[in-house]
């Protein structure tokens, strides 16, 4: 890409060893908070984004065999590591069960946080953090999985998009990047809504030129 384009870069945490130990400490101890849906295939053990496309290709070929369609939307949220806000991640962690002294460890670790920026040997002066995980941190992905995972179970819930019997399969996540699936353009139009309601509240912005919409 074009070296002058700043869309073109990503910060990157370059931390101590002690904090990765902090990380994978809080990972360990609390497991039975950070498990995200069923429907999150991103940072989980035992899941992949093979088992992700398998689910994918076997709902379009379940609906096809049956004779209908499968609208798919496949959706990227730009630079969405960067747009987590604070206050509801820690909110939604305390609702998932995590001790709130974690919680509370993880708080002033992302409060008053200072970057600076190194181009070509020369260092930026220090600017202030108020939003994001950080990029390259052993929790920060599994920590935006459980920011974003409540989509997935309003989308479930709503129960608009494809099912297998009674099982729901009209809607998986890989990290930043989501697959809506409906057998109609009206449950799309409507799984739409609710994915731009979500990203109205949570400051997510899904990009355009990197999102697809298909038919089968």
């Amino acid at each position: 890409g074009n070296k002058q384009c700043s869309d073109n870069y990503r910060s990157l945490t370059i931390g101590t060893g002690l904090s990765k130990l902090l990380d994978i400490i809080i990972q360990k101890q609390q497991s039975a908070a950070l498990s995200a849906s069923d429907l999150q295939f991103g940072f989980k053990a035992n899941s992949s984004t093979s088992m992700c496309t398998f689910m994918v290709l076997e709902t379009i070929e379940y609906y096809k065999s049956r004779g209908g369609n499968v609208h798919v939307l496949l959706l990227d949220a730009s630079k969405a590591f960067d747009r987590v806000n604070y206050i509801k991640l820690f909110d939604k962690l305390l609702s998932k069960g995590m001790c709130p002294l974690t919680v509370r460890l993880l708080l002033s670790m992302y409060t008053n946080q200072k970057l600076q920026v190194k181009w070509n040997s020369r260092l930026s002066s220090k600017f202030d953090v108020t939003n994001g995980v950080r990029q390259g941190g052993v929790l920060s992905p599994l920590l935006f999985s459980l920011y974003v995972d409540d989509l997935l179970v309003k989308l479930k819930e709503n129960g608009i998009g494809c099912n297998i019997g009674q099982h729901f399969v009209g809607a998986f996540g890989y990290a930043d990047d989501l697959i809506l699936l409906s057998p109609t353009v009206y449950g799309m139009e409507i799984m739409i809504k609710i994915c731009e309601d979500y990203a109205d509240e949570h400051s997510i912005i899904f990009n355009g030129k990197k999102s697809m919409y298909l038919v089968f």
